[in-house]
């Protein structure tokens, strides 16, 4: 008699290997979705650095270079230039948190804070905004109750700015007898310095 079907051994033999080679793979899978993820992020600050560093850049050529920078504090940046106009350059943050809800027993607390940042660079002179880019960041901390021990983990997604700082250097120009220019240069400080942003303009 011709045996049809398969028998119950050789649907879980099947089974078996299947899911020996289908688990590697979906772990491989979960990965390379994680790293795609982390290129696009970091994809998406170089851009932004790059987009607000044409922007000042080219504004400050427009109107023959630097006379003066301050820094009073480290969110705010005055720059003077020399057709007399002036720039200001702003950071400002905005800080929300949220109380998720706890699926899990172990967990005590489950907290998101969303962090946002805003660059805004601003002709004060006509009292007109000339770029306003913003960054936000996203922290889940979680804390865990271990033997009656609470244990907190913190996970940060993405960048935010953290902070403004200027400096200068004085140089003598090639083939110019007694002739010194000062280099500016902003830097826009990230979260993660690797990404810091460095506005450059001469006087």
């Amino acid at each position: 008699m011709n045996k049809k079907g398969f028998t119950t051994i050789e649907i879980i033999v099947s089974i078996s290997l299947v899911s020996i080679i289908l688990i590697p793979l979906l772990v491989s899978l979960v990965k390379l979705r994680e790293d795609y993820s982390k290129v696009n992020d970091d994809s998406d600050v170089r851009i932004l650095g790059s987009s607000i560093v044409r922007t000042i850049n080219n504004d400050i050529k427009q109107k023959g270079g630097i006379k003066s920078i301050t820094c009073p504090q480290e969110t705010m940046c005055t720059i003077t230039l020399n057709n007399d106009e002036t720039r200001q350059l702003t950071l400002r943050e905005n800080e929300e948190t949220q109380n998720l809800d706890i699926t899990s027993p172990d967990v005590t607390k489950l907290q998101k804070t969303i962090k946002r940042t805003t660059l805004e660079y601003k002709n004060i002179t006509k009292n007109k905004k000339i770029m306003t880019k913003t960054l936000s960041s996203e922290t889940l901390k979680t804390t865990y109750n271990d033997s009656n021990k609470e244990r907190t983990i913190e996970n940060t997604d993405n960048h935010h700015i953290t902070h403004l700082t200027f400096k200068s250097n004085t140089y003598t120009v090639p083939k110019k007898e007694n002739t010194t220019q000062k280099l500016y240069t902003i830097t826009i400080h990230m979260s993660d310095s690797k990404y810091n942003i460095n506005v450059y303009g001469l006087s």
